[in-house]
């Protein structure tokens, strides 16, 4: 279960890793243009699909390794893969906000609405920084896989 947990969340950071970073990019090949293309045409329901699966994989994973914690490594294996679905929930939640903010504004108050505002503004400002998180979050994943 974990292995399919792990592969799913490595596929869905290429799959945002690539979106952050193409756009600091000056001149894509064409392959890349295709592919980010082909991403930005289903985005919207990739987003909100990787948004609910980062969400319960973060959380699943402690819950599917609970009784395997005995060292300092498996504290690391069990962190990685946890840190890695949450950095991937936080690239999809600018592209899937849009589907939930009607109903979030009737609910919520207006400065949390605001504050959610800035937070989706910050990701799509930084990025660069975004994507390279989730490229690194991609090496580290598949350095702890093959140890």
């Amino acid at each position: 279960m974990l292995g399919l947990l792990g592969l799913i969340t490595l596929c869905a950071l290429a799959v945002f890793s690539l979106l952050y970073l193409s756009s600091s990019i000056p001149k894509k090949p064409p392959a890349l243009e295709k592919a980010v293309r082909v991403i930005k045409a289903k985005i919207d329901d990739i987003a909100v699909v990787t948004l609910l699966y980062g969400f319960v994989a973060a959380f699943a994973v402690p819950l599917l390794l609970a009784g395997q914690l005995t060292s300092g490594a498996t504290i690391a294996a069990m962190l990685l893969p946890m840190f890695a679905n949450l950095v991937l929930f936080l690239m999809a939640l600018p592209y899937a906000f849009h589907r939930f903010e009607p109903a979030l504004k009737e609910k919520m108050n207006a400065a949390i609405m605001t504050e959610l505002h800035n937070l989706m503004g910050w990701i799509t400002t930084n990025e660069k920084y975004v994507g390279a998180l989730g490229a690194i979050m991609i090496l580290l994943c598949l350095g702890m896989s093959a140890v």
